[in-house]
């Protein structure tokens, strides 16, 4: 629903990552759910709902290879409580 899309909207997240499978700063969020890729650190990953709340709130944690020079605003818990991330629901729909 459109309703969940105004979190990316809203917080400018549209500035860093696209829709169409483009990457710009940042990864794009199409076909974002279920990813897996390698962090700068070395490690794996796999993007779930707990790698997007970690991402939303504290993006310098998990850089993914590639986007090594992004810088993210971080949103921590005190500005986005769990129940306003309900665009972690729309990403899962962005095939």
């Amino acid at each position: 629903p459109m309703e969940r899309a105004a979190y990316y909207y809203s917080n400018n997240c549209i500035a860093c990552h696209s829709l169409d499978g483009s990457p710009l700063v940042g990864p794009s969020f199409k076909g974002i759910w279920g990813r897996e890729g390698k962090l700068i650190t070395g490690e794996d990953y796999v993007v779930d709902a707990d790698y997007i709340r970690e991402s939303v709130r504290y993006p310098e944690r998990k850089k993914s290879v590639g986007f090594e020079n992004g810088v993210m605003t971080p949103y921590p818990e005190t500005s986005i409580p769990d129940e306003d991330l309900d665009v972690i629901e729309w990403m899962k729909t962005l095939n």
